[in-house]
């Protein structure tokens, strides 16, 4: 009797030893998962960081994307947690001690370890370095991302600059013929008529005097209305063939008319004075005509998509 009772105490001992040892291994269970927690940003202040904790920290350095409102690099810090407060959050680092504060705005992730023991550490640090890993390839794929639309922003800024480069040309060679091709007989018509017309006012004055006075004669020149309208013409048709033409040089067109009248006056015939005057003031006007030179450099400023100014040189064939 005495060894059963001995035996029944036995194995009820042994099996409270079985259920203690199965409680603790369930209690470590259920507290290693709990053991490391992880915050993302905007869920850090003093009350949900404990000063002293050990803790691993990704932040972002540099600036931020406009658009995508990434940070341009990552890094990591771990050490214990010396401060915290509405702005910045103090680590002490490992191993030197040296103190480093982190704007809270600028916090990824902050990881806290339940102890400070190597392996929790260390399994810190990979989980820190595979969040740092998956937040670079992140950065980087919306890099990529915002590289393709700058290039396809890029590629139609330069379609539609070659377009206007390609407009721009066809523009002046149009404004070119005009000035030279289509509207040249027009405009040499135009000097020859208004020349002869303005030069012709004195000269009815002249044929006037001439008809009383020279008496049948082919050419003669009596009189101060006569000498006065001579001296008048070739002025009045110098006027006419230059009012039509911007980059006439009026001088020349004087010149000419000048010579056309002296022409006629050397072989003494009035009328070929008055043809040849408008002919070679036309003559002279159309040789002397120096159009302006359209500018072949051109400078203009042109938006980008990142909100800048960019200066673009446009050179025209």
């Amino acid at each position: 009797m005495h060894r059963f009772l001995g035996f029944l105490s036995t194995m009820i001992l042994l099996l409270t030893m079985v259920n203690h040892v199965h409680a603790d291994t369930g209690r470590e269970g259920d507290e290693g998962p709990r053991a490391r927690v992880v915050l993302q940003a905007g869920e850090i202040d003093s009350r949900t960081v404990e000063v002293g904790a050990l803790a691993v920290v990704v932040y972002g350095i540099g600036e931020r994307h406009l658009i995508s409102r990434e940070w341009a690099k990552l890094d990591t810090v771990k050490g214990y947690i010396k401060a915290v407060n509405q702005r910045r959050l103090t680590v002490g680092l490992e191993p030197d001690g040296w103190s480093k504060w982190i704007a809270l705005d600028r916090i990824q992730t902050l990881s806290l370890e339940g102890s400070s023991s190597p392996e929790s550490a260390n399994q810190g640090s990979m989980q820190a370095d595979e969040e740092v890993e998956t937040a670079a390839d992140r950065t980087d794929h919306t890099k990529e991302l915002d590289n393709g639309r700058e290039r396809i922003q890029t590629q139609v800024d330069s379609s539609r600059a070659a377009s206007g480069l390609k407009a721009m040309p066809v523009r002046t060679s149009v404004r070119m013929t005009k000035g030279k091709d289509k509207d040249t007989g027009k405009r040499i018509a135009l000097k020859l008529g208004h020349g002869a017309i303005l030069g012709s006012l004195p000269s009815l004055m002249l044929a006037f005097t001439v008809a009383g006075s020279c008496g049948g004669e082919n050419f003669c020149i009596e009189g101060s209305l006569a000498l006065a309208g001579l001296s008048v013409y070739p002025v009045g048709v110098a006027i006419g063939v230059s009012r039509f033409d911007p980059y006439d040089r009026f001088i020349y067109s004087l010149t000419g008319s000048l010579l056309g009248v002296l022409a006629g006056l050397a072989q003494g015939s009035l009328p070929l004075a008055f043809v040849s005057s408008p002919v070679l003031a036309t003559l002279m006007s159309e040789q002397s005509r120096k159009p302006s030179e359209i500018r072949r450099v051109a400078v203009s400023l042109v938006p980008t998509p990142k909100g800048y100014l960019s200066a673009i040189a446009t050179l025209r064939f």
